[in-house]
Protein backbone atom coordinates (compact mmCIF):
# COMPACT_ATOMS: atom_id res chain seq x y z
CA UNK A 1 0.00 0.00 0.00
CA UNK A 2 1.70 2.98 -0.97
CA UNK A 3 0.22 5.30 1.72
CA UNK A 4 -1.22 5.38 5.39
CA UNK A 5 -3.89 7.62 6.07
CA UNK A 6 -5.81 8.11 9.45
CA UNK A 7 -10.04 8.41 8.92
CA UNK A 8 -10.85 11.49 10.86
CA UNK A 9 -11.73 14.04 8.16
CA UNK A 10 -14.93 14.93 7.02
CA UNK A 11 -16.62 17.23 4.31
CA UNK A 12 -18.96 19.42 4.51
CA UNK A 13 -20.89 20.75 1.54
CA UNK A 14 -23.08 23.73 1.97
CA UNK A 15 -25.36 25.31 -0.63
CA UNK A 16 -26.62 28.55 -0.18
CA UNK A 17 -27.94 30.05 -3.41
CA UNK A 18 -27.88 33.04 -1.82
CA UNK A 19 -30.89 35.36 -3.05
CA UNK A 20 -30.85 38.54 -2.39
CA UNK A 21 -35.00 39.81 -2.58
CA UNK A 22 -38.14 38.24 -2.49
CA UNK A 23 -38.14 38.12 -6.37
CA UNK A 24 -35.44 36.71 -6.80
CA UNK A 25 -36.02 33.97 -4.30
CA UNK A 26 -39.68 33.26 -5.95
CA UNK A 27 -38.16 33.23 -8.86
CA UNK A 28 -35.93 30.13 -8.11
CA UNK A 29 -38.84 27.95 -6.48
CA UNK A 30 -40.36 28.12 -10.21
CA UNK A 31 -37.11 25.90 -11.37
CA UNK A 32 -36.83 22.04 -10.60
CA UNK A 33 -34.36 21.16 -8.29
CA UNK A 34 -32.40 19.39 -10.57
CA UNK A 35 -31.95 22.23 -13.00
CA UNK A 36 -31.30 24.71 -10.11
CA UNK A 37 -28.19 22.35 -9.08
CA UNK A 38 -26.80 22.22 -12.69
CA UNK A 39 -27.31 25.83 -12.83
CA UNK A 40 -24.70 26.30 -9.96
CA UNK A 41 -22.83 23.80 -11.33
CA UNK A 42 -22.71 26.32 -14.37
CA UNK A 43 -21.71 29.07 -12.31
CA UNK A 44 -19.10 27.36 -10.74
CA UNK A 45 -17.23 25.87 -13.64
CA UNK A 46 -17.74 29.21 -14.79
CA UNK A 47 -14.69 30.39 -12.71
CA UNK A 48 -12.57 28.07 -14.33
CA UNK A 49 -14.03 28.67 -18.37
CA UNK A 50 -14.88 24.79 -18.37
CA UNK A 51 -18.51 23.34 -17.90
CA UNK A 52 -18.34 19.34 -16.86
CA UNK A 53 -21.02 17.37 -16.02
CA UNK A 54 -19.16 14.11 -15.00
CA UNK A 55 -21.07 10.52 -14.45
CA UNK A 56 -21.68 9.87 -10.84
CA UNK A 57 -18.38 8.23 -8.97
CA UNK A 58 -21.30 5.70 -7.90
CA UNK A 59 -25.06 4.96 -8.04
CA UNK A 60 -26.83 3.62 -4.73
CA UNK A 61 -30.01 2.07 -5.90
CA UNK A 62 -32.67 3.12 -3.22
CA UNK A 63 -35.31 1.67 -4.36
CA UNK A 64 -34.63 -1.43 -2.96
CA UNK A 65 -35.51 0.20 0.56
CA UNK A 66 -38.32 2.99 -0.77
CA UNK A 67 -40.44 2.20 -3.90
CA UNK A 68 -40.88 5.96 -3.78
CA UNK A 69 -37.45 6.55 -4.49
CA UNK A 70 -35.15 5.82 -6.86
CA UNK A 71 -31.21 6.25 -7.24
CA UNK A 72 -28.79 8.48 -5.21
CA UNK A 73 -26.47 9.98 -7.08
CA UNK A 74 -22.49 10.36 -5.68
CA UNK A 75 -20.00 12.87 -7.45
CA UNK A 76 -16.67 14.08 -5.61
CA UNK A 77 -14.80 17.17 -7.04
CA UNK A 78 -11.59 19.12 -6.16
CA UNK A 79 -9.03 16.04 -6.19
CA UNK A 80 -5.60 16.14 -4.26
CA UNK A 81 -3.34 14.02 -6.35
CA UNK A 82 -0.13 12.82 -5.23
CA UNK A 83 2.18 10.86 -8.22
CA UNK A 84 4.58 8.21 -7.68
CA UNK A 85 7.17 5.95 -9.68
CA UNK A 86 9.99 4.08 -8.78
CA UNK A 87 13.23 4.50 -11.02
CA UNK A 88 14.14 1.52 -12.77
CA UNK A 89 17.78 0.70 -12.26
CA UNK A 90 18.37 3.53 -9.50
CA UNK A 91 21.45 1.94 -7.14
CA UNK A 92 24.05 2.66 -9.55
CA UNK A 93 22.03 6.09 -9.91
CA UNK A 94 21.82 6.88 -6.35
CA UNK A 95 25.73 5.92 -5.86
CA UNK A 96 27.09 8.43 -8.04
CA UNK A 97 24.38 11.26 -6.59
CA UNK A 98 25.71 10.08 -3.05
CA UNK A 99 29.47 10.80 -4.03
CA UNK A 100 28.14 13.87 -5.87
CA UNK A 101 26.10 15.09 -2.94
CA UNK A 102 29.20 14.80 -0.12
CA UNK A 103 31.16 16.92 -2.77
CA UNK A 104 29.07 19.71 -2.90
CA UNK A 105 28.75 19.63 1.08
CA UNK A 106 32.48 19.56 1.54
CA UNK A 107 32.92 22.85 -0.76
CA UNK A 108 29.50 24.72 0.75
CA UNK A 109 29.23 22.86 4.31
CA UNK A 110 26.93 25.86 5.71
CA UNK A 111 24.03 25.52 2.54
CA UNK A 112 20.95 26.85 3.60
CA UNK A 113 18.02 27.17 5.99
CA UNK A 114 14.86 26.54 4.62
CA UNK A 115 12.35 24.28 6.49
CA UNK A 116 15.25 21.57 7.76
CA UNK A 117 16.11 21.93 11.30
CA UNK A 118 19.58 23.08 10.87
CA UNK A 119 20.18 22.49 14.67
CA UNK A 120 20.29 18.69 14.19
CA UNK A 121 22.94 18.86 11.97
CA UNK A 122 20.41 18.78 8.59
CA UNK A 123 21.98 20.30 5.60
CA UNK A 124 20.27 21.65 2.56
CA UNK A 125 22.12 22.24 -0.45
CA UNK A 126 21.78 25.83 -2.73
CA UNK A 127 18.83 25.69 -5.32
CA UNK A 128 20.94 25.54 -8.12
CA UNK A 129 20.95 21.28 -8.55
CA UNK A 130 19.48 20.72 -11.97
CA UNK A 131 21.88 23.44 -13.19
CA UNK A 132 25.05 21.44 -12.50
CA UNK A 133 26.02 18.53 -14.78
CA UNK A 134 26.83 16.00 -12.80
CA UNK A 135 23.10 15.08 -11.67
CA UNK A 136 21.57 15.58 -15.45
CA UNK A 137 20.53 12.26 -15.05
CA UNK A 138 18.38 12.77 -12.01
CA UNK A 139 16.73 16.04 -13.80
CA UNK A 140 15.94 14.04 -17.02
CA UNK A 141 14.34 11.24 -14.61
CA UNK A 142 12.44 14.38 -13.35
CA UNK A 143 11.26 15.83 -16.92
CA UNK A 144 10.12 12.65 -18.01
CA UNK A 145 7.79 11.97 -15.16
CA UNK A 146 6.56 15.45 -14.75
CA UNK A 147 5.66 15.12 -18.24
CA UNK A 148 3.63 12.18 -17.74
CA UNK A 149 1.74 13.97 -14.66
CA UNK A 150 0.70 17.16 -16.78
CA UNK A 151 -0.13 14.73 -19.63
CA UNK A 152 -2.54 13.03 -16.42
CA UNK A 153 -3.56 16.13 -15.52
CA UNK A 154 -4.87 17.44 -18.78
CA UNK A 155 -2.49 20.21 -19.44
CA UNK A 156 -1.92 21.94 -22.53
CA UNK A 157 1.53 19.90 -23.72
CA UNK A 158 2.57 22.58 -25.83
CA UNK A 159 3.60 24.33 -22.64
CA UNK A 160 6.46 22.21 -21.29
CA UNK A 161 7.17 21.46 -17.30
CA UNK A 162 10.24 23.34 -16.41
CA UNK A 163 12.45 22.75 -13.78
CA UNK A 164 12.44 26.25 -11.40
CA UNK A 165 14.86 25.16 -8.58
CA UNK A 166 16.00 21.99 -7.31
CA UNK A 167 18.25 21.02 -3.98
CA UNK A 168 20.03 18.11 -1.80
CA UNK A 169 18.99 17.32 1.79
CA UNK A 170 20.84 15.19 4.04
CA UNK A 171 19.43 14.70 7.52
CA UNK A 172 20.92 13.00 10.02
CA UNK A 173 19.70 11.52 13.35
CA UNK A 174 16.89 13.30 14.55
CA UNK A 175 16.64 16.19 11.58
CA UNK A 176 13.34 16.43 10.42
CA UNK A 177 11.39 19.24 7.82
CA UNK A 178 9.30 21.36 9.79
CA UNK A 179 5.45 21.43 8.32
CA UNK A 180 5.63 23.57 4.58
CA UNK A 181 4.33 23.76 1.14
CA UNK A 182 6.06 25.44 -1.47
CA UNK A 183 4.57 28.77 -2.74
CA UNK A 184 4.35 30.16 -6.54
CA UNK A 185 5.05 26.99 -8.10
CA UNK A 186 2.50 24.33 -10.04
CA UNK A 187 3.91 20.95 -8.63
CA UNK A 188 6.58 19.91 -6.59
CA UNK A 189 8.52 16.44 -5.69
CA UNK A 190 11.29 14.54 -3.51
CA UNK A 191 13.50 11.52 -4.12
CA UNK A 192 14.79 9.51 -2.38
CA UNK A 193 18.49 8.28 -2.84
CA UNK A 194 19.42 7.02 1.24
CA UNK A 195 16.81 6.05 3.33
CA UNK A 196 17.60 3.42 6.33
CA UNK A 197 14.99 2.31 8.72
CA UNK A 198 12.83 4.55 10.87
CA UNK A 199 14.47 7.74 8.87
CA UNK A 200 11.36 9.43 8.34
CA UNK A 201 8.39 9.44 6.32
CA UNK A 202 6.63 12.37 4.58
CA UNK A 203 3.52 13.30 5.17
CA UNK A 204 0.73 15.20 3.25
CA UNK A 205 -2.25 16.77 4.98
CA UNK A 206 -5.75 17.65 4.23
CA UNK A 207 -5.64 21.09 2.38
CA UNK A 208 -9.58 21.26 2.87
CA UNK A 209 -9.62 23.08 6.19
CA UNK A 210 -12.82 23.78 6.37
CA UNK A 211 -13.24 19.93 6.35
CA UNK A 212 -12.33 19.68 10.01
CA UNK A 213 -14.57 21.99 11.65
CA UNK A 214 -16.79 18.86 12.15
CA UNK A 215 -15.30 15.37 11.95
CA UNK A 216 -17.29 12.12 12.29
CA UNK A 217 -17.47 9.11 13.92
CA UNK A 218 -16.22 6.37 11.06
CA UNK A 219 -17.37 2.86 10.29
CA UNK A 220 -15.39 0.07 9.97
CA UNK A 221 -14.20 0.40 6.52
CA UNK A 222 -12.50 4.04 6.73
CA UNK A 223 -9.62 2.63 6.98
CA UNK A 224 -9.52 1.64 3.72
CA UNK A 225 -11.37 4.37 2.13
CA UNK A 226 -8.49 7.11 1.14
CA UNK A 227 -11.45 10.17 0.97
CA UNK A 228 -11.95 10.00 4.32
CA UNK A 229 -8.49 10.43 5.42
CA UNK A 230 -7.34 13.80 6.93
CA UNK A 231 -3.30 12.94 6.28
CA UNK A 232 -1.56 10.35 4.66
CA UNK A 233 2.21 8.93 5.01
CA UNK A 234 4.88 7.81 2.06
CA UNK A 235 7.63 5.95 3.62
CA UNK A 236 10.89 6.93 2.40
CA UNK A 237 12.02 4.42 -0.60
CA UNK A 238 15.50 4.50 -2.08
CA UNK A 239 14.59 5.42 -5.93
CA UNK A 240 10.85 6.72 -5.57
CA UNK A 241 10.08 9.97 -6.88
CA UNK A 242 7.12 11.54 -5.38
CA UNK A 243 5.49 14.70 -7.02
CA UNK A 244 2.39 16.67 -5.14
CA UNK A 245 0.80 20.40 -5.47
CA UNK A 246 3.09 22.49 -4.80
CA UNK A 247 0.69 24.12 -2.06
CA UNK A 248 -0.01 20.78 -0.25
CA UNK A 249 1.29 21.27 3.26
CA UNK A 250 3.81 18.62 4.15
CA UNK A 251 6.08 18.03 6.53
CA UNK A 252 8.95 15.40 7.30
CA UNK A 253 9.56 13.31 10.07
CA UNK A 254 12.43 13.08 12.58
CA UNK A 255 15.24 10.56 11.49
CA UNK A 256 15.32 8.01 14.08
CA UNK A 257 17.48 5.86 12.18
CA UNK A 258 20.29 3.73 14.70
CA UNK A 259 22.58 3.37 12.26
CA UNK A 260 25.94 5.51 13.02
CA UNK A 261 27.79 7.88 10.99
CA UNK A 262 26.82 8.61 7.23
CA UNK A 263 24.76 5.63 6.85
CA UNK A 264 22.20 6.82 9.04
CA UNK A 265 21.59 9.61 7.02
CA UNK A 266 18.64 9.85 4.96
CA UNK A 267 19.34 11.77 1.94
CA UNK A 268 16.88 12.87 -0.69
CA UNK A 269 16.45 15.68 -3.49
CA UNK A 270 13.51 17.93 -3.41
CA UNK A 271 12.30 20.47 -6.60
CA UNK A 272 9.63 22.93 -8.02
CA UNK A 273 8.16 22.18 -11.28
CA UNK A 274 6.43 25.26 -13.20
CA UNK A 275 4.61 25.34 -16.33
CA UNK A 276 6.70 26.87 -19.30
CA UNK A 277 4.66 30.56 -20.38
CA UNK A 278 6.00 29.85 -23.76
CA UNK A 279 4.42 27.12 -26.60
CA UNK A 280 7.49 24.39 -27.20
CA UNK A 281 8.78 23.88 -30.37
Amino acid sequence: MPAQGHPDSAVNVTDNPGATNSADAHASTRIPPARRAKLLLLDLAAKTCRYLEPPPDDVINMAESDPKTSQLFHEQYFPTSIFYTDLAESAALNLELVRHIYAWKSEDPEGIVRSNFKQAGSWHSQLDMHEKPQFSALTDQIIKAAVEVFSGMNYDMDFAPVIDNMWANINPRYGYNRSHSHPDTLWSGVYYIQAPENCGRISFNDPRSQAQVYTPRMGANANTDSSSWSEVYYGPIPGRLILFPGWLVHEVEPNLSTLEGDAGNRISVSFNIYQSSTRSG
